[in-house]
């Protein structure tokens, strides 16, 4: 077996790759050794599996120069290759220089620490976002010819739109660097073949998933009962949700899992919700607490409203419960959100709209035992991640 170096953001740190959580004791059992190379620091940390090994390389503050490291062959001609590509997709040039330098220097640091480790029969390289370390890998590529990696794809890091500037640095370089685009969606393989359809053929689908803890308990209830996971921020659109509860008329318990900047502003209009709508913000809280509150406590509906994505987790996890689903059209949301698991609102939602969908004849259909099998089942078919993650590791 081959052993996987995974290349990721932040984990075991930070909060944004949980999903490392249910697939790494699955590629443990397919690869001979899994080592996990986070490429920065972050707040937060996670519970590494047994037998999953952290390799830090360098830390956020270290800017040690590259002269301590040795070179990378030809690195200034290098520096200037990259620098040029994030030119093109409309950067500053001090801009680019400067993150060129970081890049290239990390890329140096990886092969003279464990380069001579690197063996394209024995070991398989995976970088977790299709971003920044896909530019290292790709430099690392220019200096031994004979290295190949593979890179995932998911919404921010895939879709130039997300951003503010409307391009991603060395897009182009990285596109040609990777040997293998494993992106999480439908409509991400369809954007890298239709805006780079020189690379189409790298494109494959390798959706996530969640592991499978049954279904959640349920009996109808005249209160809604409405459940949502996010980060309190405002791409999450979670203030809409709040607009659109202060409209209802039927009574509602609305919990929600996830803190972050906003918070304190959502609070401020929460507070000041009708009666019939009782709220609990849960603040920052771990996935395994989040699955045991599904698994204890009855949901009627899961509500996610962010204004792009990918294809998210938290839909995802709701869905093998059998919660039916409230989303909006964006990214890959699509392909989960259906009449079949609940209801696909427009891409970009107003308030009316996100109420009319909760009123009682809109989710009366949702309340039944049979309809959440259904939902369950969709997930059975899609998402669970004992397959589509064993699947990536067989791709790998």
């Amino acid at each position: 077996m081959k052993e996987l170096w995974l290349c990721t953001r932040q984990y075991p740190k930070g909060r944004g790759e949980a999903f490392l959580q249910h697939s790494l004791p699955i590629w443990k059992k397919q690869f001979s050794r899994v080592v996990v190379i986070p490429m920065f620091d972050g707040e937060g940390e996670f519970p590494v599996p047994d037998g999953i090994e952290v390799l830090h390389l360098w830390k956020d503050e270290d800017y040690t120069p590259l002269s301590n490291y040795g070179t990378l062959a030809n690195a200034p001609a290098v520096l200037r290759t990259v620098s040029r590509y994030g030119d093109r997709e409309g950067r500053s040039r001090r801009y680019v220089l400067s993150l060129a330098r970081q890049l290239v220097r990390k890329a140096t640091v990886f092969w003279a620490l464990i380069g001579k480790n690197y063996d394209p029969e024995k070991v398989a390289v995976l970088s977790l976002w299709l971003e920044d370390w896909v530019t290292v890998l790709g430099l690392v590529k220019e200096r031994e010819p004979k290295f190949r990696f593979s890179a995932m794809g998911h919404g921010w890091d895939l879709f130039e739109h997300r951003r503010a500037s409307g391009n991603i640095p060395f897009r182009t370089y990285q596109l040609e660097a990777a040997d293998q685009l494993l992106l999480v969606s439908g409509p991400g393989v369809d954007h890298i073949k239709e805006k780079y359809p020189q690379h189409a053929h790298k494109a494959v689908l390798a959706r996530l998933g969640t592991p499978d803890h049954g279904m959640a308990p349920w009996v109808p209830a005249p209160t809604l009962r409405i459940a949502s996971c996010s980060y309190l921020r405002k791409p999450k659109r979670v203030d809409l949700l709040v607009e659109a509860l202060a409209k209802l008329d039927r009574p509602v318990e609305w919990i929600h899992f996830g803190d972050g900047p906003d918070r304190e502003a959502i609070q401020k209009v929460v507070d000041r919700l009708p009666p019939n709508i009782r709220t609990v913000l849960r603040g920052n809280t771990s996935n395994s607490e989040v699955l045991e509150y599904y698994a204890t406590h009855p949901v009627d509906i899961f509500i996610h409203l962010s204004d792009s994505e990918g294809l998210p987790i938290a839909l995802m996890e709701a869905a093998s419960f059998g919660i039916p689903l409230l989303a909006n059209d964006v990214g890959g949301v699509s392909e989960i959100v259906n009449s079949s698991t609940g209801w696909l609102l427009s891409s970009q939602p107003n308030v009316s709209e996100v109420v009319d969908a909760l009123q009682p004849m809109n989710t009366e259909h949702l309340f039944s035992q049979q309809f959440r099998q259904g939902v369950r089942a969709a997930w059975q078919e899609g998402f669970n991640c004992a397959t589509n993650y064993r699947r990536i590791g067989e791709l790998l």
